[in-house]
């Protein structure tokens, strides 16, 4: 077991809700103020021990801002029964002993390997290498969901702990009382839309949200302006724009600010879509969605996708008051 770490964060600093977040506690040494022997240790790429380990559960629980950096391994949970506590495997893929945990309850809870690397994404890096072809060979043997839904990585020399997991819902939404209005023809959209929020996979979360701009930008948008049109109804033109936000990566920044059906054909379809919707391109590549670099890679893309598919929502939304508007009566 390793030694807890608990850190207190306060709303909003660890990210965006529902998206992925990095932790990392780097023990301080030296005068106050001066952090460049904390800078070294976490720029050093030589190459040396690390401790990786995953945390199971049934489903996401974390909430709120107290996060377990170096989490009790038997504080886990899955749906997989293990006889006899902690046990090592070894695989064909690794030089080194796979541990998994088991809690209270003898379910698996955490698994584990210790590894050389360069640095901690390294080590990341070759724990999903390992880890994940098992649990998945496991998740289809026995006919089960597998999540991890936190992994931390331990520095064995700089005693830096970092940890990755998607960061918790820590606020309420105040519903006022009242009659909830159901548009019929966006029912849709709101459906995919609360299965992107509650969605884990950033593979499947970017499904929903493309799917979401797909409907509206190449459906609803043809059929609406068309039919208001033929009632000689004024519709607002669709002028939505790629919201400005920072923090993106730097391959999304030359987007912000033009059309969003120009960042949907020329960027998501492109480079996004079509790679995860086939399983195999023409190139003959492959999608692994456990190597890090593509779970990092979606991750990115999702927070400025579910902007644009609010400001196109918004914009319907808006075209669909003022077409009900234009439709009434006036003895109504």
């Amino acid at each position: 077991m390793t030694e807890k770490n608990t850190a207190q964060s306060p709303q909003f600093s660890l990210g965006i809700p529902g998206l992925i977040t990095k932790v990392a506690v780097v023990p301080h040494f030296g005068e106050k103020g001066n952090d460049s022997h904390s800078s070294q240790s976490l720029n050093d790429l030589s190459l040396r021990g690390f401790r990786v380990s995953g945390r199971l559960a049934i489903s996401n629980e974390i909430k709120g801002t107290n996060i377990n950096i170096n989490f009790d391994e038997r504080s886990g949970d899955s749906l997989l029964t293990l006889s006899g506590g902690a046990a090592k495997f070894r695989s064909t893929i690794f030089d080194g002993d796979i541990t998994l945990f088991t809690n209270s309850e003898n379910r698996i809870s955490a698994v584990q390997i210790d590894c050389n690397a360069k640095s901690i994404t390294e080590a990341h890096s070759t724990f999903n290498k390992v880890v994940t072809p098992i649990l998945d060979h496991l998740s289809y043997i026995g006919k089960i969901p597998l999540q991890i839904v936190q992994v931390t990585v331990i520095d064995q020399i700089h005693k830096i702990s970092s940890t990755e997991l998607i960061t918790p819902y820590y606020l309420t939404t105040t519903l006022n009382h009242g009659t909830v209005k159901i548009v019929p023809m966006l029912e849709p959209v709101y459906a995919l839309y609360r299965e992107s929020r509650n969605a884990q996979s950033p593979f499947y979360k970017f499904l929903c949200l493309y799917k979401i701009l797909e409907g509206l930008l190449k459906t609803l948008r043809s059929k609406i302006y068309k039919e208001a049109k033929c009632k000689n109804v004024n519709l607002p033109p669709m002028l939505s724009k790629v919201p400005i936000i920072n923090d993106i990566p730097e391959d999304q920044k030359k987007y912000i600010g033009r059309s969003i059906t120009f960042f949907f054909d020329d960027y998501l379809t492109k480079q996004f879509r079509d790679i995860v919707a086939h399983f195999m391109l023409t190139d003959g590549s492959v999608l692994n969605i456990n190597e890090i670099d593509a779970i990092q890679r979606y991750w990115g893309v999702i927070y400025l996708t579910e902007l644009c598919c609010q400001e196109v929502i918004n914009h319907f939304e808006q075209c669909i008051g003022i077409f009900e508007l234009a439709s009434k009566t006036p003895e109504q």
